[in-house]
């Protein structure tokens, strides 16, 4: 029996927890630590769009599906171009926001991503995952506020068991 721990967890890997991953990745602050990411799909079909509207260039700029700069209202009796600058309007298909972030996590040394589920967590809050037997188990700390960092919040977590 080996034991592996790593610094930090992040159960699911949709939109929030890859763009913590993705945070993380592009922090300093965290090259030092290990993190593993956990979700019990491998994330390889295209389930969601997402939309935001966002000032300027952004970080997901190169995997936009569309944008808009302006917005067609249409009355009874005549439409009017609704110029949005100084904001645009921005649309990603979640496959290609998660072949981005995995494609970073794959060529990093910090995140090792875990394709299994997270089956319930118990008063003591450990976690528990099927993939591995006997079940692994998650121990999830107390929130912690890291201020050299620019994510303010974070969950410290734990893994240890049977990997």
């Amino acid at each position: 029996m080996r034991t592996k721990s790593f610094d930090f967890i992040i159960i699911g890997a949709g939109l929030s927890g890859l763009h913590l991953a993705h945070s993380f990745l592009n922090d300093p602050f965290f090259k030092d630590f290990s993190i593993a990411i956990i979700d019990k799909s491998s994330k390889s079909k295209n389930d969601k769009t997402y939309c935001f509207w966002e000032k300027g260039k952004g970080n997901w700029d190169s995997i936009l599906t569309k944008s808009w700069t302006s917005a067609l209202v249409y009355g009874t009796s005549k439409k009017i171009n609704v110029p949005l600058l100084p904001y645009t309007y921005k649309m990603v298909k979640s496959l290609d926001f998660y072949n981005l972030v995995l494609s970073e996590i794959e060529a990093s040394n910090t995140i090792q991503f875990f394709k299994d589920d997270v089956q319930y967590v118990n008063e003591d809050n450990i976690v528990t995952v099927t993939r591995f037997k006997p079940s692994t188990s998650l121990i999830v700390g107390l929130v912690k506020i890291l201020k050299k960092t620019k994510l303010p919040l974070l969950f410290y977590n734990t893994l240890r068991d049977v990997l």
